[in-house]
């Protein structure tokens, strides 16, 4: 068995056990983790007489996995040096852009100062300024929490005593994207410009509560959720454009650079740091002339994330809908070509059966995970996708030029704004419509038994459907 199988193999094992750690307390499901494994590593060397070790690697790996998950949590737990419960007054400084999910409160991440010790989440007015870098002086209760998550301050009095106490490259790269962001409202109407606000950086906070809903029940919120399809687009037009000018060499280390700081400028949510991790190793693939395997890739990009944030697998639905989707993409996606009988060679307007195939295989794959998340879900959402997903490139591309040129020919701007508006509006049509087109489907994939029966039904068809032989090692 080559090294990279049995790294594999590893890497997956670990990722099962700090699955089976979030449950805890669960010792019933470490031993079966090490039970299976063990069976695994067994299965394996009974078909490959070279795997006769994997049984002694793969059940302390799914025990490392294990025991780095509940450390983790008891690390973190151990951290805080915070009186509970007790109105104190307290300097903190803000450690990431605020964020505001709902027009009656922002919510702020913030590190205590001494004498205290520890990260909080603080819930404030949101028609108060803050940024990343402040230096906030509260007065106001903790409740604890209970780990992985963290304690919460609500709506505390706070006073800004001192801006600009964060990273200084950090500092300078929220600024740059503010500057950015505020070229759109100056050129566009404000349903437009909020629009293209969340396509270009993810940036929703000008979303009123009623374009939000609009997004739900249309089932098209994540065009606004950055992810592998816009980290992607982004990774084509920088290389295809530095390739013109620079050595390849060059143009690979521009490009990592590039999404590197894009990913930090727009808040490293998880769907888009698993989308650049997974875009710079294909590229680092594609640049040495290495042959690539879907799933080694994204097996990496998930152990990269789940050792910088153990919890980020069980908690964070951005990763779990992002994975799900780019699996559902790479496997279950050719699989329904196949059963519908779509050939690469057929050409149609748009790429409309390629389009359907692959909204069809995503939607597929995250329905259970958005039915058990948000209660919900739309059975015309697929549609509203095929009528938008082949317009965003061009949505993206034509926003990014509108803010080149509102930063440095700002007359010319207000004129391409509406050649940039025809799209936006076609798409914030499609959306508005089918917000009232909404055939909610609830109710359903609700159990752990129904939603394992699902994904086995997916599995089943994306194996026997599948055009060609799955490499997944």
């Amino acid at each position: 068995m080559a090294a990279a199988q049995v790294a594999l193999l590893t890497i997956i094992t670990f990722l099962v056990g700090v699955l089976a750690a979030s449950a805890w307390p669960a010792f019933a499901v470490f031993c079966f983790g090490l039970i299976v494994s063990a069976a695994t590593g067994g299965l394996l060397r009974h078909f490959r007489k070279a795997s006769w070790f994997l049984p002694f690697l793969l059940a302390p790996s799914f025990a490392l996995g294990f025991i780095y998950y509940r450390f983790n949590i008891e690390l973190t737990a151990a951290s805080y040096l915070v009186p509970f419960e007790k109105n104190i007054s307290a300097f903190a400084v803000v450690t990431a852009e605020p964020k505001i999910p709902r027009d009656k409160y922002q919510e702020l991440s913030v590190d205590l100062e001494a004498p205290y010790h520890g990260r909080l989440r603080v819930l404030a007015s949101p028609q108060l300024d803050y940024r990343y870098g402040d230096r906030l002086l509260f007065v106001g209760r903790i409740e604890p929490a209970t780990p992985p998550d963290e304690p919460i301050t609500l709506f505390p009095k706070i006073k800004l005593v001192e801006r600009d106490r964060g990273n200084a490259l950090l500092s300078g790269l929220l600024h740059f994207k503010e500057t950015c962001l505020a070229v759109l409202p100056r050129n566009l109407p404000k349903p437009e410009a909020a629009f293209l606000a969340g396509l270009t950086f993810g940036d929703t906070r000008n979303f009123g509560d009623e374009l939000k809903e609009a997004f739900r029940r249309s089932g098209t919120t994540h065009l606004v959720a950055l992810s592998g399809y816009n980290i992607a687009i982004l990774i084509y037009a920088v290389g295809r454009t530095l390739g013109r000018y620079v050595h390849r060499r060059l143009n690979f280390l521009i490009t990592l650079v590039f999404i590197g700081l894009f990913v930090v400028m727009v808040g490293a949510e998880a769907s888009v740091v698993r989308a650049a991790i997974m875009g710079a190793l294909t590229l680092f693939a594609v640049y040495s002339g290495r042959r690539t395997y879907f799933l080694n890739i994204i097996a990496l990009a998930a152990f990269l994330m789940t050792l910088i944030d153990p919890t980020v697998m069980s908690r964070n639905v951005s990763f779990q809908l992002s994975f799900a989707s780019v699996i559902g993409l790479a496997y279950l996606g050719p699989a329904l070509k196949t059963i519908f009988r779509i050939s690469d060679d057929q050409k149609d307007l748009l790429g409309w059966r390629e389009q359907l195939v692959t909204t069809c295989a995503a939607q597929l794959a995250v329905l259970p995970i958005i039915l058990n998340t948000f209660g919900n879900a739309s059975a015309t959402a697929v549609l509203a996708n095929l009528l938008i997903l082949p317009f965003v490139p061009l949505m993206m591309l034509l926003g990014f030029i509108l803010i080149a040129l509102g930063l440095v020919l700002p007359l010319l701007a207000p004129i391409f704004a509406w050649i940039v508006h025809v799209p936006l509006a076609y798409g914030l049509g499609v959306i508005n419509a089918f917000a009232l087109l909404q055939i909610p489907v609830s109710g359903v994939l609700t159990g752990w038994f129904a939603i394992i029966v699902y994904y086995l039904i997916l599995i089943y068809l994306a194996i026997r459907y599948s055009p060609e032989r799955i490499e997944p090692l």
